[in-house]
Order: structure tokens, then C-alpha cells, then sequence
């Protein structure tokens, strides 16, 4: 949680100050997301999703910028937490810092743009947890890259 709470700190992006995170929770293998079996209603997303403990940073109009941790991802989405609820914003930059596939190698950025979905508290994190869609991504190889990392590392759920 600690690792969290320096990592989620709002800045602005001229200054370029993205948070000291510690590499071995980023690269920490993903794990699927099942459905919770309190929930009786079929699952209805099309992609499966990872848990995964990523850095994001969500980039708003006027240069502000919002860092959080992915708490879960699939090609088309993802949850952030976030310090600050964003439930006013619409559409997003987003830049997802993806880990490398081993330890001595470097995180890429993974650059799209999202639409926000919800924003709520997270109870259990103490953070607003915010749902996103991915619109496009900034190069098709961001997008197979992100694709390639969550594809080839995981062995998919069927729901």
C-alpha cells in the first residue's frame, strides 16, 4: 500500500515528474480476473481481463496529469486507482507504463486514448477506482504490444 500511495500523486506534466515506483511489484507476473461468485449476472466483456499492478498516467485537459496503478486490464479497458475522482472527465489520455518481460529489461509506454465509464470509491483500496475504454491507441504496435504482453504471459479465463 505504500508502494501505492507514493506512486498516486497528481503533477503537472511540464515538470515530467512521474513517481519512483519499485520495479519487482511492476513486473510481478499478471494474474486473470475471475468473475466473484457473488455476482450472479453473466459476464458481458468481450476480452479477458489481468490483474496487474502497472503505472498509469491519465492526462487531462490544460497539462494536468493524474498518476494511479492498473488494477486490472484487457485490450479494450482498464481500472485505475486514482487519488482523485474523475467523475466530470470524459475522454482521457492515457499512458500505460507496461513492464518488461524480464527483470533487466525496460517498461514501454503504452500510449491510447479512453473514455472514462465510472468513477467510484474503492472501499477496499482506499482509492477512487476509475473504468476506462480504450478508443485508440497511438500506433498499432502499442496496441499489439499490450496485446503480446497480457496474450503470451497468461493462460486466458473462460467465463
Amino acid at each position: 500500500m505504500t508502494m501505492q500511495r507514493q506512486a498516486m500523486t497528481t503533477t503537472d506534466t511540464q515538470n515530467n515528474g512521474i513517481p519512483d515506483l519499485d520495479i519487482s511489484a511492476a513486473i510481478a507476473e499478471p494474474t486473470p480476473v475471475g468473475n466473484t461468485p457473488a455476482l450472479s449476472a453473466p459476464e458481458l466483456r468481450s476480452e479477458p481481463r489481468f490483474r496487474v499492478k502497472w503505472h498509469a498516467t491519465v492526462l487531462l485537459r490544460g497539462n494536468a496529469a493524474c498518476h494511479g496503478i492498473v488494477k486490472d486490464i484487457s485490450i479494450k479497458g482498464a481500472a485505475i486507482l486514482l487519488e482523485r475522482n474523475l467523475q466530470a472527465v470524459k475522454l482521457v489520455t492515457l499512458h500505460l507504463h507496461v513492464p518488461p518481460f524480464d527483470a533487466i529489461g525496460v517498461a514501454r509506454i503504452v500510449k491510447m486514448e479512453g473514455k472514462l465509464i465510472y468513477s467510484v470509491h474503492d472501499h477496499d483500496e482506499l482509492f477512487f477506482r476509475a473504468g476506462f475504454h480504450f478508443i485508440k491507441f497511438k500506433s498499432e504496435s502499442d496496441l499489439n504490444h499490450l496485446r503480446s504482453r497480457l496474450a503470451n504471459l497468461h493462460v486466458e479465463i473462460k467465463y
